[in-house]
């Protein structure tokens, strides 16, 4: 008997048309003072890279508006150290909302720069770490071996 076929055709998705950009794009208006400094260094490694497109202009464009949150709360707390934290009326002691914002605005800034392989983690995924290289950049003279070969002279016993 004849195998019988189930369920509907699958349908290939056509490929998208979205190609990275030769050159980067200028920064949006609605950017800080210290989010366009961050798209005029990060936008370029993008591209050099080959990995910004229309599609991630958004995500870019968030993650340099949260850069700009972040130094702006880190200038104002370094210029007035005694604003970080406050004490409530039953006296303890908490931090400050700009302190919150500060920190909540590098978490999310720090999550976005993983997403764009920014960090070396992120970066040693996208290139893969099969490939003999660790965070894009070449890897070291076989670090394994002389990783084992520490090991084997530092826990070998004597006499056993």
């Amino acid at each position: 008997m004849a195998p019988v076929k189930r369920g509907r055709k699958l349908v290939k998705p056509e490929p998208l048309s979205v190609r990275p950009y030769d050159v980067p794009p200028s920064a949006p208006g609605t950017l800080g003072k210290y989010g366009r400094e961050c798209w005029s260094r990060v936008a370029p490694l993008l591209v050099e890279m080959q990995w910004l497109t229309p599609l991630h202009l958004e995500s870019l464009e968030a993650l340099c508006d949260w850069w700009h949150v972040y130094f702006e709360a880190k200038l104002y707390l370094q210029d007035n150290p005694t604003k970080a934290t406050f004490a409530t009326e039953s006296g303890y002691e908490q931090r400050s909302p700009v302190a919150i914002a500060r920190n909540e605005a590098f978490q999310n800034f720090s999550a976005l720069c993983a997403r764009f392989g920014l960090t070396p983690e992120a970066l040693a995924k996208l290139h893969g770490r099969g490939s003999g290289r660790r965070g894009g950049v070449p890897a070291a003279e076989d670090p394994a071996g002389k990783v084992a070969a520490f090991a084997a002279r530092k826990y070998e016993r004597p006499g056993g």
